[in-house]
């Protein structure tokens, strides 16, 4: 009986293994993403009347660049990723030169890459920022991460974890912003580890 029963675990266990296997290779070869066709998730960045925020040219700091990981078998890459990035940033910026208190960001990014681990997905976003108000100076790292279930390995699968970990590092920044912008002090929560 427990022959049989560790017989019948080791079959559900290659047939779980051997399916992962065949949905991650279904990609065959590289992935070369536009990231640019895919829709920015937009915040609304109406901060107090007497903010005004400034978002500098993003800087790479990646060492592969366009290359952004693997998904299942195959390479992962986008000349778009950067442009991309920036666009998702701007949407924190406001053009009010009526109001005086400025916030610039300038912002780098460090990691930007996807991997598989049996039959997830998973995005990691990680962005440097520093901000300037007045002569006040502070840089803090943001990180955003999304694991989801590999479904079919769709191109639009791998651009949707992206999208997602960037949103969380998006809406990060957007709430220390508020923060910096209530207050004369450039004090918010300590730095976040990069993993």
């Amino acid at each position: 009986m427990i022959i049989k029963i560790l017989s019948i675990k080791r079959f559900l266990r290659f047939i779980i293994v051997g399916f992962t296997f065949i949905i991650l290779g279904c990609g065959g070869g590289p992935y070369n993403l536009t990231l640019n066709n895919f829709p920015i998730k937009s915040l609304n960045s109406n901060y107090q009347e007497n903010c005004n925020v400034k978002v500098n040219p993003i800087i790479d700091e990646r060492h592969l660049g366009n290359h952004l990981g693997n998904f299942g078998t195959s390479e992962v890459y986008a000349n778009d990723s950067l442009i991309w990035i920036e666009k998702s940033l701007s949407t924190l910026q406001t053009n009010n030169s009526q109001q005086i208190e400025q916030i610039i960001l300038n912002s780098a990014i460090n990691k930007f890459y996807i991997t598989t681990i049996h039959s997830q997905r998973v995005a990691n976003v990680v962005l440097r920022v520093n901000f300037i108000k007045g002569e006040l100076e502070r840089t803090k790292l943001y990180r955003g991460s999304d694991i989801s279930t590999i479904w079919f390995g769709t191109e639009n699968e791998v651009i949707e974890s992206f999208s997602d970990a960037l949103q969380i590092v998006i809406v990060n920044i957007k709430k220390d912003i508020e923060k910096l912008c209530s207050k004369n002090t450039l004090s918010f929560s300590t730095q976040q580890k990069v993993g």
